[in-house]
């Protein structure tokens, strides 16, 4: 079951649930049924999405995310981007670093196992990067939108603050080895 984040306590919370009647088109009734979920448990994603991402602040062609603007390209065109690139491990780092002093991210997670689990779901949800998931000891990115393990490798070392190995990596998984 899919399940937005800063949405799991409201849930639960019987208190601060409305009853409301959405009418909706036929087509787009039976999409969110093909997704699998509930009416409920879509609308909690969507909405849990749309305020973690602010959207209320998008206007076209200005998208907006904790006050940083945004933007999209497709993985072929970052992907080229990221192979002009002389030194891709050290972009990536220099990129982290430069999103950690900015968004005052978690600096070090190889104390805290639970902090890393939470970073590491809110990025696979919410970022683009692939499928990512961490256990024993291993960061596993199914589907990466960046190709160059070199350059994902700087990007994670910088922001988990640790040290990586490249156990595997193709067009359809990398996995690092927390060192």
């Amino acid at each position: 079951m899919v399940e937005a984040i800063g949405m799991r306590k409201a849930i639960r919370d019987k208190k601060n649930i409305v009853k409301a009647t959405l009418v909706l088109e036929k087509q787009d009734r039976e999409f969110i049924e093909s997704t699998g979920n509930t009416l409920q448990t879509f609308f909690t994603v969507l909405l849990g999405t749309y305020k973690h991402l602010n959207m209320n602040k998008w206007r076209n062609g200005l998208f907006t995310h904790h006050g940083r603007r945004i933007t999209m390209f497709d993985t072929e065109g970052l992907n080229h981007i990221v192979g002009q690139l002389k030194d891709p491990y050290e972009t990536g780092r220099n990129v982290a670093r430069k999103i950690k002093e900015t968004t005052k991210a978690l600096n070090a997670f190889a104390s805290d196992e639970a902090a890393l689990k939470d970073w590491v779901e809110d990025h696979s949800k919410l970022y683009g990067w692939g499928i990512i998931e961490y256990s024993q000891g291993r960061l596993v990115v199914e589907h990466p939108a960046i190709s160059n393990s070199d350059f994902v490798r700087g990007y994670f070392e910088e922001m988990l603050s640790a040290s990586l190995t490249c156990r595997l990596t193709n067009k359809d998984i990398q996995i690092f080895q927390v060192d």
